[in-house]
Formats: C-alpha cells, sequence, structure tokens
C-alpha cells in the first residue's frame, strides 16, 4: 500500500536513496528496512556498507533488497564509482545504523571511508539514525557529537526506547532502538517530499 508521502507517479521519476550501513549488530535487521522503503516509497535504493557492516551482513544478501550495493572492501569499488559522484547522484542520505564512531568521524570532518566522504559531500538531506548501547549512548562525548550534528545541518532521528537484544549481555533489556521500519520508511517519505518541494 502507497503512503501519501510517496510519489510514484509514472510522470515522476523514482527518487533515490541511498543508504550507509555501519557496523552495528543491528544492521542485520537492514533487509527489513530496505523492504519497506520499496513498499512504502518505491524509491530507488544504493546501499554503502563499510567494512565492518560487511562483517555482520555479506553484501551480496543486502543486493537481494537493494537496487544497488557499494562494498567498501571491495578494492574495485573506487574505480567503479565516487563519493561525489554517490552524494549528487542521490536525493537523500540515511545512515542506518550510525554507530558512535561514524558520528565523530563526521562532527570532525574526517572522511577516512566512503561512507563518511559521501556525507561530508552530500549536497542533499543526511538522516543519521544511530544504534548503540545503552551505556555508549549515554555518554557525555556522544551526546555532544548529537549535539553538533544537528548543528551542522545533519538530522539525528531520535532512538526509541525498548526492550530488545542485548548482544553484550546475551538477555532483553532497555535499549536505544532504531524506529520500526515502516514508521521510518513514513518519515523518509515526508523528508523526500520536502527535499523535492525546497
Amino acid at each position: 500500500m502507497m503512503t501519501e508521502t510517496s510519489d510514484t507517479s509514472e510522470n515522476s521519476p523514482r527518487k533515490r536513496l541511498l543508504i550507509g550501513a555501519c557496523g552495528a549488530a543491528s544492521v542485520v535487521m537492514l533487509p527489513s528496512y530496505l523492504a519497506a522503503l520499496r513498499a512504502q516509497l518505491g524509491c530507488q535504493t544504493t546501499v554503502v556498507l563499510t567494512a565492518a557492516a560487511t562483517r555482520f551482513l555479506p553484501p551480496h544478501t543486502v543486493s537481494l533488497f537493494a537496487d544497488e550495493v557499494v562494498d567498501s572492501t571491495d578494492p574495485e569499488a573506487p574505480f567503479r564509482t565516487n563519493h561525489v559522484k554517490l552524494a549528487t547522484s542521490h536525493d537523500l542520505v540515511l545512515v542506518l545504523p550510525a554507530t558512535a564512531n561514524l558520528l565523530a568521524e563526521v562532527v570532525h570532518g574526517h572522511a577516512p571511508s566512503l561512507l563518511t566522504a559521501v556525507i561530508l559531500a552530500a549536497p542533499t538531506p543526511v538522516l543519521l539514525v544511530p544504534a548503540m548501547n545503552r551505556l555508549m549512548w549515554s555518554k557525555p562525548a556522544v551526546q555532544r557529537n548529537i549535539q553538533q550534528s544537528r548543528a551542522d545541518g545533519l538530522e539525528i532521528i531520535e532512538p526509541q526506547w525498548r526492550e530488545g537484544f542485548e548482544v553484550s549481555s546475551k538477555r532483553m533489556v532497555d535499549n536505544p532502538s532504531m524506529p520500526a521500519p515502516l514508521d521510518l520508511a513514513n518519515l523518509i517519505g515526508i523528508r523526500l517530499k520536502e527535499a523535492a518541494e525546497a
């Protein structure tokens, strides 16, 4: 079922969404988010996987749900595309999940990976969906990076606190979690519409 936020008529081009995925345990849920984005918005998706993300989720698996996958561990990847081309050929950049490490790199203008270089070069809206343990989330340094990211014009999607499986303790505990796939897809639809009207 299409939502009001999507614009997939034959007269309008498909929106292009670049999704960056970092190496957090929650990256294994990425296929559910890609499926929701496709179902709700019908947008074209390019996924940029960091090297750490590929340790959790194989690029081949992601390719079943995305139109294009850029594997940062592939030595040929920089020759097929580059960060500026990726950044400028998409309508929105979504980082899901965004780790504490990525937040720190972006806030300080560091671009050691293809994904961070894309974020720094992006002329379009950039939305970050943090995913980390509650102990990390509560640290002042992380909260400073969240605040600075917002001040720099990035949108941080607030985590939803709910019970979930904690990898470190192997039990169910309250942790900051990513929004549900359909909820996030609806928000992305709104942001794509706003960007098109700006």
